[in-house]
């Protein structure tokens, strides 16, 4: 079977992995697709074989794709590979069945890490939510403190104002209603009995008289 896919993949194109359609032969002896070539070479500076340009499919001696994979050496083989005195005797397994294992195991090493990164994901979820509860709650209280000092400073001035606008208030009765007292206050004196009048007048008269009788003023008549 291996002879069969030797044979088969000699006459194929590396490039586009069909039959040769119009086939060339580089100086490297690896044939290729003309058509295949040129598209390959397109655009390119420097011409040279597709092969080489790919060292990890192709094996760079012989020119082959790796098939193989020695387990002892941890190395990929082309089918010449094999038979070289390098790896004579060594467990040789292919590369598709190796790929796949190798594959399962990444997959089962790396299932732990999956696990962590969702709890982790999680994790960062809940964090990201309380931090956004705790940022609401902080805004809350911010707002709460404002308007508490916006009402202790309104009442503060109106405690400030207040007996200003009371001595204020008051003035201005006194004003509005000042006059008016004071006739009230001469009529309430002019309103005393007549009797003190009348002895005011008395005393008065009496002095009067003396002065003019004895050319000097007397003792004020006792009231």
């Amino acid at each position: 079977q291996i002879s069969l896919d030797k044979d088969f993949e000699d006459l194929c194109c590396p490039v586009c992995q069909d039959v040769y359609r119009d086939p060339v032969v580089l100086f490297c002896s690896h044939s290729f697709c003309r058509r295949c070539l040129k598209s390959w070479w397109e655009g390119k500076k420097k011409l040279e074989c597709p092969l080489f340009t790919k060292p990890e499919v192709f094996c760079r001696p012989h020119g082959e794709r790796f098939k193989l994979f020695c387990v002892d050496d941890e190395e990929l083989l082309c089918l010449v590979c094999q038979h070289s005195d390098g790896h004579y005797g060594h467990k040789l397994q292919p590369v598709n069945e190796v790929a796949q294992g190798r594959r399962n195991e990444l997959r089962k090493a790396l299932r732990p890490l999956l696990d962590k990164l969702k709890v982790f994901k999680e994790e960062k979820g809940n964090l990201d939510q309380t931090a956004e509860y705790i940022k609401l709650q902080a805004q809350q209280t911010e707002g709460r403190i404002k308007e508490q000092f916006r009402k202790l400073h309104l009442f503060l001035h109106k405690e400030e104002d207040g007996p200003e606008a009371a001595a204020g208030q008051t003035e201005g009765v006194q004003r509005r209603e000042g006059k008016p007292g004071s006739d009230r206050t001469v009529q309430e004196a002019s309103s005393v009995s007549p009797q003190g009048g009348r002895r005011q007048d008395c005393c008065s008269e009496d002095r009067r008289k003396q002065e003019d009788s004895e050319g000097k003023p007397k003792d004020r008549c006792p009231e």
